[in-house]
């Protein structure tokens, strides 16, 4: 049998896999494949910017071999001892080896200066780039709703949702109604507004915002009937606090890094860019409900 190892996996891979060691194929693209092992999803690609926190990263010529052959039927089989998954159909071991990669995120305490500086900075890049996103609205639109919204027109029903979950983070609430609206909304294997709603998570745990427990308890009820199998695997996670890592290290230099530093603002254009070239438009989406959470919640700090 023929091994190779992965480069990275994250943490949270060993604990699907110590429940449930019999696994089959989910779904397969040109560059990475989705097992199903129990309830959980594990992605197996060769994008080390990414790192879902259901992943396990290979090199390039190891997808290219599995996605090529891998069939249908095929069975993928633990070995908890080697810390293996074999592929008996194909003839192959793959190893998990390689950096494990922590997926949660913690609260942090930013300088809230320091903080505004860092996002006046990414949102003038945001605007000059005019990203395109998954909901059809102009960036400049968007930009309006979350830093001037008095002057905003919210002449589209998108905005007047997306000004709905403003209020509420304003407010210090978090209404399951005003996030229904987004669930599943969109095409694509991650759905626009599902991506958003991840952005959204992702900058309240930077926060900590703590009135978020009937919010994910009511996000994931009914969740398979309401969007794809992916994207409901990255809002499984996203209820425990576990993020991709390209989402961590952006909202972390946005908070932390100091821009006066060349290296540091380099830094955080890096993150920002590893963050919007995922998926068509689910970066920018996720982008777009980062920066709605972490400016709305600034003006209340």
């Amino acid at each position: 049998m023929r091994a190779v190892s992965s480069n990275s996996y994250s943490e949270n891979i060993l604990l699907v896999l110590e429940k449930e060691d019999k696994g089959k194929l989910h779904s397969l693209f040109e560059t990475s494949i989705n097992l199903k092992f129990g309830e959980r999803l594990i992605n197996i690609s060769c994008n080390n910017t990414v790192m879902p926190p259901f992943g396990i990263q290979v090199p390039e010529y190891c997808i290219k071999k599995i996605t090529a052959d891998m069939e249908n039927r095929e069975e993928i089989i633990f070995d908890s001892t080697e810390k293996s998954l074999l592929f008996k159909d194909m003839d192959l071991k793959l190893n998990l080896r390689g950096k494990v990669y922590d997926s949660r995120i913690l609260p942090v305490q930013a300088d809230k200066k320091n903080a505004e500086k860092n996002i006046k900075e990414i949102l003038d890049y945001f605007l000059g780039n005019n990203e395109k996103n998954g909901f059809g609205i102009g960036s400049r639109e968007f930009v309006k709703v979350i830093t001037d919204v008095e002057n905003s027109t919210l002449n589209e029903e998108v905005l007047v949702k997306i000004n709905n979950i403003r209020k509420d983070i304003e407010a210090g609430k978090t209404e399951i109604k005003s996030y229904n609206y987004f669930l599943g909304r969109g095409e694509g294997l991650t759905p626009g507004g599902d991506d958003f709603i991840i952005g959204i998570m992702a900058a309240m745990n930077f926060f900590n915002h703590k009135k978020t427990g009937k919010l994910k308890k009511e996000l994931m009820q009914d969740i398979y009937k309401k969007t794809t199998d992916i994207s409901a695997e990255y809002l499984y996670y996203g209820v425990i606090s576990c993020f991709s890592l390209n989402i961590t290290e952006f909202c972390k230099k946005l908070l932390l890094n100091n821009i006066n530093k060349e290296e540091e603002k380099k830094a955080l254009y890096k993150s920002y860019e590893n963050l919007i070239k995922n998926g068509h438009t689910s970066g920018v989406d996720t982008l777009m409900g980062i920066l709605l959470y972490i400016i709305t919640a600034l003006k209340t700090v």
